[in-house]
């Protein structure tokens, strides 16, 4: 049996890879245009998107052509064995044809979350406590005691005496939902610095830890280190039950401390009762952690000497070390054109024809809605 040249397992394949290729193009124009922060050409992502239209619909009216051949072909076997040959020359060609088929069944979600990002809206940080629905701040309330409930229940431990004359506060957490809207902005501010990855957090006073696990959500790498030994104790014991190394919660002194500048977000909610202690601590942290380095200082005594500090005000009590208000300001702007998710990482090892695209826009805070939808059950 002789098949013409085109319509061989090779050429079918190689037709089928000439229709990947178109639509990787035009994601690649897509791509192009998402990694731009501002001043996207919707034009152009608009033109790229119909010629993907354009590439699916031929592709659904090419694979009828797969079928047809290759039943011909089967027809044709003169014997058993030439049968059993051609499923097996024809097998990765079909294979090929089926799994591009249902990558290609993605493209009405790939679109949508790329229309998102066409003329990106400027969210704020923060989402101003009038503006947040009265039934979902009951219920951030009634979550935030529930977790200070479970905070207290981790770290049993009464506060040191050490740590006490020392003139540190005892293991009192900032309210859950407060701590993630800080998460929430200075990820934000990160997402739109694209040069730099691997993002590093500390808690400094961490107590027992968990707001260091919680950040976890967020951040690549995330440690927290305490003066009290017990809290500290408690802290690598939930580190080891929460999945981290419990060598990320360590005892240190905030004073003598030397690696501040190892950090891209610092959390310090107040540690010490000592007024000139936290004084001393703020100004360490400030002046030794690198230019940029982002702040989370949630507390009424900061707001008043941040400027002093040489920091620049971002948003809430988010700020930036050793930088202008000008700085800072440039910065909330381009977080504010962040996507609100959070993403989570992609564990699967399969990449598809989509790849770049959820690449980048998990990149700039967009993602499929279904991947973090409840289950239900």
């Amino acid at each position: 049996m002789m098949l013409q040249t085109a319509d061989t397992p090779e050429a079918i394949y190689a037709q089928v890879e000439a229709f990947r290729s178109k639509v990787a193009d035009q994601v690649g124009v897509i791509v192009e245009e998402l990694c731009r922060n501002y001043r996207r050409n919707g034009d152009r992502i608009a033109s790229a998107c119909l010629k993907i239209d354009q590439a699916i619909r031929d592709y659904h009216a090419f694979l009828p052509r797969i079928d047809a051949v290759r039943a011909r072909a089967e027809q044709e076997a003169t014997d058993h064995s030439e049968f059993i040959e051609l499923r097996r020359l024809w097998g990765p060609t079909t294979a090929n044809a089926s799994l591009f088929r249902i990558e290609l069944n993605r493209w009405h979600e790939m679109r949508v979350l790329v229309d998102r990002q066409r003329k990106p809206k400027r969210r704020r940080l923060y989402v101003p406590t009038a503006k947040v629905p009265e039934i979902t701040m009951s219920q951030m309330l009634a979550g935030d005691d529930v977790f200070h409930a479970i905070h207290a229940v981790l770290n049993p431990a009464d506060q040191s005496a050490s740590a006490e004359d020392y003139g540190c506060f005892p293991d009192i957490g900032l309210s859950n939902s407060d701590f993630h809207a800080h998460l929430h902005a200075a990820y934000r501010v990160l997402l739109a610095r694209p040069e730099k990855k691997d993002w590093r957090f500390l808690d400094v006073g961490c107590g027992a830890g968990l707001k260091v696990i919680s950040a976890k959500r967020y951040f690549d790498e995330v440690f927290g280190f305490d003066y009290d030994p017990a809290y500290v104790d408690f802290g690598k014991s939930l580190a080891t039950r929460g999945g981290l190394d419990p060598a990320r919660i360590f005892q240190q002194n905030a004073l003598s401390y030397d690696d501040y500048g190892e950090f891209d977000v610092i959390y310090f909610y107040r540690p010490m009762r000592d007024e000139d202690l936290l004084m001393e601590m703020e100004k360490l942290i400030v002046e030794t952690a690198h230019p940029g380095t982002l702040l989370i200082a949630p507390y009424r005594a900061f707001t008043h000497r941040y400027e002093d500090l040489g920091c620049g005000h971002i948003e809430g009590d988010l700020y930036l070390a050793q930088a202008s208000a000008e700085d800072a300001q440039k910065a909330r702007r381009a977080a504010e054109r962040m996507g609100p998710f959070i993403a989570k990482r992609d564990e699967s090892l399969l990449r598809t024809v989509w790849s770049p695209i959820l690449d980048q826009s998990r990149a700039n805070g967009y993602d499929l809605p279904t991947r973090y939808a409840k289950p239900r059950y």
